[in-house]
């Protein structure tokens, strides 16, 4: 197994392993980053490496301080 960014490569071969997976290409919002990362293993390992800092800095609610949720839909 390999850490790097086939995953894109396969959404652009439409090998997606599941559909919101394979939307990621499908959806013109997107699939610029899609491009980016098949074409560009740097720059995904760049940003993986910054996106997994950010997440790993988190604090996220522990013990009392969270609520645990039936349904999770936000509603205004």
């Amino acid at each position: 197994m390999l850490f790097d960014n086939h995953y894109y490569v396969n959404l652009i071969n439409r090998q997606g392993l599941m559909h919101v997976d394979q939307e990621l290409y499908n959806d013109a919002r997107t699939r610029k980053y899609v491009l980016l990362y098949a074409k560009d293993q740097n720059q995904w390992h760049a940003d993986f490496t910054q996106a997994f800092q950010i997440l790993s800095e988190y604090k996220p609610l522990t013990g009392s301080q969270g609520q645990i949720r039936k349904q999770c839909s936000y509603i205004n």
